[in-house]
C-alpha cells in the first residue's frame, strides 16, 4: 500500500486574491510537495490543470486557480523520483467541472501537455488522462494504473445518509472535516488496494 495526496498542489495559495477567503473549500493538502513526499511517505500525486488562452498549464481545483507553476513542479517530481528506489506515481487530470465553450482547445492542450510530459520526466509514472466532469479518457499514457482507495470527503459521507443531505454538502465544500474524523482510522486500517487516496495526508496520527 501507497500513500495518494488527492489534489496535491492544493496547499498552494490562491492565485486570485477576491477567490482567498474561499480558499478553505477547495484546500485538500496543508503540507508542501517536499513534505508530502519525505514526511509523509506519499507516492502517488494528483495533478489538475487546465490551460489559459495561451494554451499554457495552470494548476487548478474547482475555480480556484493555485499559485505555482507546472513545469518547475514536476522537475521537483522528478528529482524526488530519482532519490528513491520506489514507483511515484503522477495522475494527471484536466480540471473542468463541466464542459466549456472552449472544450475543443482545453482537450488539444490537455494531450499535447499530457504526450510532451511523458516523454520528458521519465522516472515519472505518469496515470490518468481524464477529463474530470465526464472522467473521458482523452490521453492513453499506455501505463499500468494502481487501484485507488477513495477516501476523502467528496467520495465519502461521514455522517451517513444521503449524499444530497445538508451535511453530506458540508462535507464535500469542507475537505478538512472527512480527513480531520477518518483520516487516523483509515492511516491505521490500511486497504488492501494499491493507494490509500486521502485528503491531509498530515492529519495521520504519526507525526
Amino acid at each position: 500500500m501507497i500513500i495518494g495526496s488527492h489534489n496535491s498542489m492544493s496547499y498552494c495559495k490562491a492565485k486570485n486574491k477576491w477567490l482567498r477567503p474561499f480558499t478553505w473549500m477547495a484546500r485538500c493538502q496543508k503540507v508542501s510537495l517536499k513534505e508530502q513526499f519525505f514526511t509523509y511517505g506519499v507516492r502517488y500525486f494528483d495533478l489538475r490543470v487546465y490551460f489559459n488562452e495561451a494554451g499554457m498549464p495552470k494548476f487548478r481545483h474547482g475555480s480556484m486557480e493555485w499559485k505555482a507553476m507546472v513545469y518547475p513542479t514536476l522537475r521537483m517530481l522528478e528529482t524526488f523520483a530519482n532519490s528513491v528506489e520506489e514507483k511515484v506515481y503522477v495522475r494527471i487530470i484536466l480540471e473542468q467541472n463541466r464542459k466549456t465553450s472552449d472544450q475543443q482547445f482545453q482537450d488539444y492542450y490537455f494531450k499535447q501537455f499530457c504526450k510532451e510530459i511523458q516523454m520528458c520526466y521519465r522516472p515519472l509514472i505518469f496515470v490518468g488522462g481524464r477529463r474530470k466532469y465526464d472522467w473521458e479518457l482523452l490521453y492513453d499514457f499506455h501505463t499500468e494504473e494502481p487501484t485507488l482507495d477513495d477516501k476523502y470527503s467528496s467520495t465519502t459521507n461521514p455522517f451517513g445518509g444521503k449524499k444530497n443531505s445538508i451535511w453530506a454538502k458540508i462535507d464535500d465544500i469542507w475537505p478538512w472535516l472527512y480527513a480531520k474524523l477518518y483520516n487516523k482510522k483509515n492511516y491505521k486500517k490500511g486497504t488492501d488496494k494499491d493507494v490509500l487516496f486521502l485528503d491531509f495526508v498530515n492529519i495521520n496520527g504519526k507525526h
